[in-house]
Parts: C-alpha cells; sequence; structure tokens
C-alpha cells in the first residue's frame, strides 16, 4: 500500500512562513528575543521554514 499526500500549502503560505521564520531567527541574531524565548523562537521558525520548503 502506497500512501500519496496532495499538497497542503498553497504559494503564498509558504512565502508568509518562510517571511516569519526568518523575522523570527533575525530576531534571535539582533539579541531583541533572549534566554529560554530564543530557543523556542529558532525551533519555531525552523519548523516554520521546514514546512515551507516541503510544503505539506
Amino acid at each position: 500500500m502506497q500512501l500519496e499526500f496532495k499538497r497542503n500549502l498553497g504559494v503564498k503560505d509558504r512565502m508568509i512562513r518562510i517571511a516569519i521564520g526568518l523575522i523570527l531567527v533575525i530576531l534571535v541574531m539582533m539579541h531583541v528575543v533572549t534566554g529560554w524565548m530564543s530557543s523556542s523562537a529558532l525551533f519555531i521558525a525552523g519548523l516554520m521554514i521546514f514546512e515551507a520548503v516541503i510544503g505539506y
């Protein structure tokens, strides 16, 4: 049995996820977000960028 998934993200949604992910990374790099929230922000940014690249 083979599972086939159709893409769930449109082009606009993918661009928005990449933009938000990059904004979170920039905020952490500029030390606007610090402490445990920086780890959380990087994790969320990574997830958003990963989902945008994969598209599912």
